[in-house]
């Protein structure tokens, strides 16, 4: 089509030339030149044409790229979430009823059981119960009435032999003078007024006097031979709580 325009014109101005002078030739040159316009009014309206569907085709791609590009999105949002599906599986397959586990105690979270089938003994905090013979009675309660506070061994030279003391450390002992010894126990205050305080002679082949009495907390023990002399003497000695009520 692009070729016969010319071809066309051409002939239409050769047929003006020819005809221009007569009627006839007048009427056959317009139709000539209607043709022509027509002609080149299609071959516009095919440009357009092309055009418009090089213009769809183009949009055509656009959108089918842009579409793949919202596809491999779309996966790649997929494989996101299917790894994170399984991490937290991972992650759940490590705990126990919800629950975290560790090798070491810890709030919330599970401690393992020893091949002996017990939990290591790190693993158990028994500070706030009582023992079995404890819930029973069979044991005296360590803060009960009537429980022994302290105790100790004395040797004559005022030496300490042996000791127990449920508030603190070994007791100080002073032995001033013959027969005197001041006992102090790290943590108690000992007063014969309000506990019981029991002394007694120890390896003696004659009869000892002992007397027993307390001073701001320290306990004073005297002992004499038979006839009244102050004599050093080796002697036990235990504190027991007490009260008026019982």
């Amino acid at each position: 089509m692009q070729n016969r325009v010319p071809i066309v014109f051409s002939t239409t101005a050769l047929v003006m030339a020819l005809l221009g002078a007569t009627p006839l030739g007048h009427a056959a040159a317009t139709e000539v030149v209607q043709y022509a316009k027509r002609a080149g009014v299609a071959t516009k309206a095919k440009r357009s044409d092309y055009a418009t569907k090089a213009k769809r085709a183009d949009q055509a791609k656009t959108a089918k790229t842009a579409d793949q590009a919202k596809t491999a999105k779309t996966a790649d949002t997929a494989d996101e979430a299917k790894h994170a599906k399984e991490a937290d599986e991972a992650a759940d397959a490590q705990k126990l009823a919800g629950h975290a586990v560790s090798n070491t105690p810890e709030p919330g979270k599970i401690v393992p059981v020893a091949p002996s089938g017990t939990l290591p003994p790190s693993a158990i905090d028994l500070s706030g119960y009582y023992s079995k013979c404890e819930r029973d009675n069979r044991f005296l309660p360590a803060g009960s009435r009537g429980a022994a506070l302290a105790g100790t061994r004395v040797e004559a030279n005022g030496a300490v032999d042996t000791y127990f003391n449920r508030a603190g450390g070994a007791p100080a002992v002073s032995h001033p003078s013959p027969g005197r010894y001041e006992i102090t126990f790290p943590g108690l205050s000992i007063s014969v007024n309000t506990q019981v305080v029991l002394v007694t002679a120890v390896d003696v082949d004659d009869a000892t006097l002992i007397s027993v009495d307390s001073l701001g907390g320290t306990v004073l023990v005297q002992t004499w031979t038979p006839v009244g002399n102050p004599f050093d003497r080796q002697f036990s000695l235990v504190v027991f709580d007490a009260s008026p009520a019982g």
